[in-house]
């Protein structure tokens, strides 16, 4: 199994419409709730990704989804 990598996102919405671009883009990802001794300043909402982080990474930067900090 490939290691999941979390983008803590700004909001609830902006985590469903990151996973929502890379799931169109052909990267794994789901939205799930991030635990709170791992949220630095999030939402609460995190993109989890499989696969390649810095490629899901650019995708979401160059579709202005903003990312409060990667675990």
């Amino acid at each position: 199994m490939q290691k999941a990598f979390y983008f803590v996102a700004e909001s609830a919405t902006t985590a469903m419409k990151g996973y929502r671009i890379l799931n169109r883009n052909g990267i794994s990802a789901r939205v799930e709730r991030t635990l709170p001794a791992k949220n630095r300043g999030g939402c609460g909402y995190s993109i989890v990704v499989y696969g390649n982080p810095q490629m899901a990474l650019e995708i979401l930067k160059r579709n202005n989804i903003r990312v409060k900090s990667a675990i």
